[in-house]
This record gives structure tokens, sequence and C-alpha cells, in this order.
């Protein structure tokens, strides 16, 4: 019984931290997003392009590349829309101090008239490490079915 309601504890841990991640990025607290991520962790954005027939890779980066580029990007050009993340976490399998996960994810973007769309479709698969900090990512991959943007921004998904 034990082992299994521990089991279960993990699993909403990482479930909340999926969650908490969108959350996160929504309210563009990038240095608390990047703060999920552990050492040496990887973020990357992959779509495929059936045209070309194979994954095209749109972002990858370790997680100082990633605090850089979101430190930076208040300097850049880009959508001043809010976003709003759905999101639902379908599988979690933990093995010990390492996890993996499957999320889907819908954003929606909200222009500065009010009028709300859908904005991106895609999936999260990430892998997780437990640290003092409790759960954090070692590696996301977002797999984005959509593949044109209405509005282009350099934030992460």
């Amino acid at each position: 019984m034990t082992d299994r309601l521990e089991e279960l504890e993990q699993r909403e841990r990482v479930r909340a931290r999926v969650a908490l991640s969108a959350r996160l990025l929504d309210a563009c607290a990038f240095e608390d997003f990047t703060a999920l991520f552990a050492q040496g962790a990887e973020y990357a954005i992959e779509v495929t392009t059936p045209e070309i027939k194979r994954n095209s890779t749109w972002l990858r980066a370790d997680r100082a590349e990633l605090a850089r580029l979101l430190s930076e990007s208040s300097q850049h050009i880009h959508d001043l829309a809010a976003r709003f993340h759905l999101v639902s976490v379908e599988e979690i399998d933990i093995e010990r101090d390492t996890a993996s996960s499957l999320s889907r994810f819908i954003v929606l973007r909200t222009d500065l008239q009010g009028r709300s769309n859908v904005y991106a479709v895609g999936a999260y698969e990430d892998e997780w490490i437990a640290g003092e900090e409790g759960w954090l990512i070692a590696r996301r991959t977002v797999r984005l079915q959509t593949r044109m943007m209405e509005a282009p921004t350099p934030m992460p998904l």
C-alpha cells in the first residue's frame, strides 16, 4: 500500500510541475520557468513537415541558452497578446528518481482587442529527474502540430 501511495504522490507532483510550467509561461515568469529545468537540461521545439517527410527542429537549447534567450526576449519585437495554456497530462511513468510524461496542450491567444483564438496545438514529451527542489525537467521536447503561427513570438511554448 505504501509503495503504491508513494507512486501516486510522485505522479501528482510531476503533473503539478507540468501545469506550473504552463502557468509560468503564460505569466512571462521566465526565470521561474527556467528554474524548473535541471542543470544541463535540454529544451527543443520540433514539428513534422509532411512536405519533406521529416521532423524539423525550430529550437534546441540547453538550460543556460534557454535562460539567456528568455532574458533577452524583452529586447525583441514580439507578440503582445496574452497566451493561455490548456494542458492535459496523459501519461506519467516513474522509475525511482527519474520519470517521463506525455502531455497534450492547446495555447489560446487573446489579442489586444480581446479576440481569442487557438495559437498552437502540440504535445510535451518530458523526461524528469528528482532533485532537492522536487521534480526537474531533464529534457522537454515540444512536438507541435501547428506549423503556421498567427503572430510569431520568441517565447517557448
